[in-house]
């Protein structure tokens, strides 16, 4: 029994991984035809993609009861975003950002702990505050479209922009690759979510380190995949952008869909590790960048991250 579902559960996470590649591969090639920025790309269009299954994982598992899987994944992939990639990236080549990506970032990192630390405080959120956040979030995706440079440029150009860049048959093969990419996405999700709450109570381990370790790392290496890449041939700027996109979807439209979809009122009240976690890990990240840091991310920030998690990781099962 426990041999099949371990099998079930490493299969779908295989399935996942190449299922959300595709979906990257083939969004990237639309994105380009729009000739939008690379902090617009990474932040507007690659994490709102690969956040889509932490968010399907979440979603799921909330209708499905299971509380401490969908919470716990959630802010497991928030510190694996923060510590693990940002520190494995740094360590193999230094994070020298962009003044404009460096002043997003922090400007952005507050809002996030000011997020957690409400439902550190008040841990029975009601369909209320899933609403506000849902609405956040898409008032500060309508806010960063309109100051992007892509935006700007489709204005100017007007209709020659799609005279000279429309290609409809690289579109409509893009949008049906798209299209697998998210079915597949769909039917591993939902088979990841059954067999790790099957091994969780054979094994008797509890939902929430299933979900904040295992089934988090593994809805993280899409972001992960793709920020490597990224940051490998060059760009910095969409690697980061696509990590504060993703971060900042996790504490908004993710957490708000999961508060607004739950059959039942959800208690908050057991992550208090987690929510320790993610203050510390985002402190961290703040103090490296701010003023009174370096601010970059070198080797030796990479490092203390990295540490920082297998600290995590070590926590969570003890």
């Amino acid at each position: 029994m426990v041999v099949m579902e371990i099998i079930t559960f490493l299969v779908s996470m295989i399935v996942l991984s190449k299922s959300t590649h595709i979906m990257i591969k083939n969004s990237v090639k639309i994105t380009k035809l729009t000739r939008f920025g690379e902090l617009a790309v990474g932040f507007l269009v690659l994490s709102l993609i690969t956040t889509i299954p932490e968010m399907l994982i979440s979603v799921i598992a909330i209708r499905g009861g299971d509380v401490g899987i969908s919470i716990g994944s959630l802010l497991g992939s928030l510190i694996a975003n923060i510590c693990l990639i940002l520190g494995v990236i740094a360590l193999n080549k230094p994070l020298d950002l962009a003044e404009k990506t460096l002043r997003n970032l922090l400007n952005i990192l507050p809002v996030i702990i000011l997020i957690i630390f409400i439902f550190a405080v008040f841990p029975n959120p009601s369909k209320i505050l899933g609403y506000f956040l849902i609405l956040l979030y898409g008032a500060f995706i309508y806010y960063t479209i309109k100051e992007k440079t892509g935006v700007h440029i489709l204005k100017k150009e007007g209709g020659d922009f799609h005279k000279r860049i429309f290609k409809p048959k690289e579109i409509s093969k893009s949008f049906a690759l798209l299209i697998i990419g998210f079915l597949g996405i769909l039917l591993s999700c939902n088979f990841l979510i059954k067999s790790s709450a099957s091994i969780a109570v054979i094994l008797g381990i509890p939902e929430i380190v299933i979900g904040s370790v295992i089934i988090a790392l593994g809805a993280s290496l899409p972001e992960f995949t793709t920020s490597w890449e990224a940051t490998k041939e060059g760009h910095k700027n969409l690697a980061v952008g696509n990590i504060i996109g993703e971060s900042w979807a996790y504490v908004t439209l993710i957490l708000g869909l999961v508060i607004v979809l739950s059959p039942v009122n959800i208690n908050m009240s057991g992550f208090s590790e987690l929510y320790f976690f993610v203050f510390l890990s985002i402190l961290l990240l703040w103090a490296f960048l701010g003023s009174w840091g370096r601010r970059r991310l070198d080797r030796l920030e990479g490092m203390i991250l990295i540490g920082l998690y297998l600290l995590f990781v070590i926590r969570s099962f003890l």
